[in-house]
């Protein structure tokens, strides 16, 4: 079957500059999206380590670890003397 392209006589031109400027557009929203998604990422992950209230944490869940956190807890305590 051979390659028929009388359908591309049928065809109104493209203003070059008009698609260029279209393509500008778009390619610029799509890098001011990616840049603001980044931005809000960066400033929720320094503004959650600045606002933590906690220095450290531990959890005694009983199932998984809870006498080694308690030992933990207990070494931690000793070292910083300070009360966890």
């Amino acid at each position: 079957m051979p390659f028929d392209a009388e359908g591309s006589f049928f065809m109104p031109t493209i203003d070059p500059s008009a698609s260029m400027a279209l393509c500008t557009c778009v390619v610029a929203v799509l890098l001011f999206g990616l840049l603001t998604c980044a931005g809000v990422a960066l400033a929720k992950q320094l503004l959650a380590r600045w606002l933590q209230s906690y220095r450290f944490f531990l959890c005694h869940h009983k199932a998984s670890a809870g006498c080694l956190v308690r030992l933990l807890k207990m070494d931690t305590e000793r070292f910083l003397k300070t009360k966890l």
